[in-house]
């Protein structure tokens, strides 16, 4: 007599944690803090001494959202239950955001309205490529999936090489980093506060967009009779 086959994953059962997104986004910023502050002291131990270090590990924590994280969930197999795991994926990325942001504001002279700004531009980022590594590990296609993880690469590539723009683009991740972790008390180096909300409200705008994009195209995907369990 043989036993009916159980699916790894059944449509009752909890979404797994991701572990190994955990641990490497732990590594990911522990190895970001010690590339960019290092354990030694400054000889002047104030605020301006940090503001340079502080720029890059915000560009790494930027650069592992954006390329480190798509490469990593779309080189593995597709997702069984792609939308709660992208949303899981994007609630221990955020956490990481957080715990790392707001204790910075210790070694810095970033206002409250600046430290807001540059958390909402990481998050808006983080909404926006789970998104992108939702749609990639729901899809068969392999070339499907290079093309998104190629487009990261392109994305922080062409960004390194373009030249510094007046304007505030939501769609220059690292240009926008930069400016919101200046050392003053405005809120964005080159730039008004008013244009650095309206660059990264137009930044949530694109992340939820996106995100309706793809439940509508999960959803038409049922519904043409392809069994997806969510």
């Amino acid at each position: 007599m043989t036993t009916p086959s159980i699916s790894r994953y059944p449509d009752s059962a909890p979404t797994p944690l991701p572990r190994g997104l955990i641990l490497l986004a732990c590594l990911w910023i522990s190895g970001s803090w010690l590339e960019n502050i290092g354990i030694r002291t400054p000889i002047q131990p104030v605020a301006q001494e940090y503001t340079f270090s502080l720029q890059m590990l915000c560009c790494s924590l930027m650069i592992g959202i954006v390329v480190g994280w798509t490469l990593m969930r779309l080189s593995v197999t597709r997702f069984v239950r792609p939308i709660r795991q992208s949303l899981l994926d994007i609630g221990v990325v955020t956490s990481g955001i957080l715990v790392t942001i707001w204790p910075l504001r210790l070694l810095s002279t970033w206002s409250v309205e600046q430290t807001v700004l540059l958390s909402a531009l990481l998050f808006g980022w983080t909404l926006l490529v789970g998104g992108v590594v939702c749609l990639g590990a729901s899809s068969r296609s392999g070339l499907l999936r290079a093309a998104l993880i190629l487009s990261a690469f392109v994305l922080v590539g062409l960004e390194v090489v373009l030249p510094e723009s007046e304007r505030l683009s939501w769609w220059r991740p690292l240009d926008l980093v930069l400016r919101f972790t200046e050392a003053n008390r405005s809120g964005v180096a080159g730039g008004s506060p008013e244009g650095a909300g309206v660059a990264v409200a137009q930044l949530l705008l694109a992340g939820s967009g996106l995100w309706l994009l793809v439940i509508g195209w999960r959803g038409l995907a049922r519904d043409s009779g392809e069994r997806r369990p969510e």
